[in-house]
């Protein structure tokens, strides 16, 4: 292996051409597209979930545009999902953008169903515990952090949050705790 010479005079630095030299680590694996059967449920998906979420925000109430409803941006945000979902619907034969779930899938769908538990929570039982929750499914389970770090961030992030939104800010956030 040549080196090529470093300008303070060191040892030099392998060139990356050469035969001996170290391949780059972590290379990305090769994914195997899923087929039409996961596009179409992918699509299908999206599409049912912005119908129900512009079904949901049509109930809360539109109002108009000088004096939006609280279901106006939602209602928009759903009929914009659902649009993009038909389109995929109708590119699902010519697509091979799909991937065959793996491992990380994993992760995806315990990142979401936390998120659904927490907004279930929210409402019933305050904001503390749902976030406190929260953070260590994300920080312990999906990211692998220590459970020192993990419960650092989680009570530092909790009572930051409960600072800011509901000291600084009056938000009045439902809650057990009356700190």
């Amino acid at each position: 292996m040549t080196t090529t010479p470093s300008t303070a005079g060191g040892a030099g630095i392998a060139s990356p051409a050469e035969p001996d030299a170290v391949p780059v680590a972590d290379e990305p694996e090769q994914l195997r597209p899923g087929g039409t059967v996961l596009a179409t449920v992918a699509a299908g998906a999206v599409t049912a979930l912005g119908a129900a979420g512009a079904v949901l925000a049509w109930r809360l109430g539109l109002g108009r545009l000088g004096n939006p409803g609280s279901g106006m941006w939602p209602f928009a945000l759903g009929v914009v999902m659902t649009l993009i979902g038909l389109a995929l619907l109708l590119r699902v034969r010519t697509t091979a953008d799909t991937e065959q779930f793996t491992r990380g899938t994993v992760g995806v769908v315990l990142g979401t169903a936390s998120l659904v538990a927490f907004g279930l929570l929210f409402e019933v039982v305050g904001f503390e515990i749902p976030t406190a929750l929260l953070l260590v499914v994300w920080l312990k389970v999906i990211g692998t952090e220590t459970w020192r770090s993990t419960a650092a961030i989680t009570v530092g992030a909790v009572a930051a949050l409960h600072l800011g939104f509901v000291g600084l800010l009056s938000v009045n956030l439902p809650h057990l705790i009356a700190w």
